[in-house]
């Protein structure tokens, strides 16, 4: 796993040296003061939290890659495949690409929460206004009020036109801005994508199995797929001031 954090250096994910995962608890312990960055305090505390989760998901991706090593090592597993039927291995597989999406879903929300208390709704767009109170069944409020007062609890962020018009009254077109990863990570119709998978695994449970086989290479391109969607949204965001932050060092090398 070396070279997972050579290849996330360009997106400034933090390495934790010391976070642990207790395999009977699936609990992590980690001390803050071991981050391997100077810069720690310098982010904001959306792209801070994603960073913790994917250092949480470096050690599911160590341990599923083992695990996959041992199965198809062993003569008696590889002569019929058995990552296809080892419920340890699929069941590792979709605890990963659970908590990997939930990340990324988790990052969108706090984001454009924090960016919907800068936006008073009568500086809004009235026709995705509009829009937004339509896609979300949200009652209309008086246009003195912030875009922050008409939010729910929860937002279902889990839908990619959901996002696509919430992020579009902050003045971010995801579309556009992530190209291919729009739909490798939230189309749900695209065989493969992060949010597809995830539907599939929460409400087909073990029948996936049928016609998917999970596979270390996969989960670790959805894993670098997320981190660089997540990372455009961070740069876009902080261009247009968007985080509680002064200082924010998230820039394209």
């Amino acid at each position: 796993m070396e070279n997972f954090w050579e290849s996330v250096t360009n997106y400034q994910i933090p390495k934790i040296s010391n976070i642990l995962l207790d395999e009977d608890t699936n609990q992590f312990h980690y001390n803050q003061t071991s981050i391997s960055t100077s810069n720690w305090n310098k982010f904001t505390d959306e792209y801070l939290n994603f960073s913790l989760s994917i250092n949480k998901i470096a050690l599911f991706l160590t341990d599923l890659k083992q695990t996959e090593d041992l199965l198809d090592t062993s003569p008696v597993n590889a002569s019929f495949n058995a990552r296809r039927i080892d419920l340890n291995f699929i069941g590792k597989s979709q605890s990963l690409i659970i908590f990997l999406a939930t990340a990324v879903e988790v990052y969108c929300e706090s984001v454009f929460r924090t960016a919907s208390n800068k936006f008073d709704l009568v500086r809004l767009d009235s026709s995705d206004l509009e829009d937004f109170y339509r896609r979300f069944n949200i009652a209309h409020l008086p246009p003195h009020r912030k875009l922050s007062d008409v939010l729910k609890t929860r937002m279902d962020f889990q839908n990619k036109d959901n996002l696509k018009i919430a992020y579009k009254l902050i003045g971010i077109h995801l579309p556009t801005l992530v190209g291919e990863l729009w739909q490798d990570i939230f189309d749900t119709n695209r065989m493969g994508s992060l949010m597809r998978l995830r539907h599939r695994i929460v409400h087909n449970g073990l029948e996936i199995m049928k016609d998917h086989q999970f596979n270390f290479d996969e989960t670790h391109e959805l894993t670098m797929k997320s981190i660089r969607f997540v990372y455009q949204i961070e740069t876009r965001r902080t261009e247009l001031q968007l985080h509680n932050r002064d200082i924010v060092v998230i820039k394209n090398s």
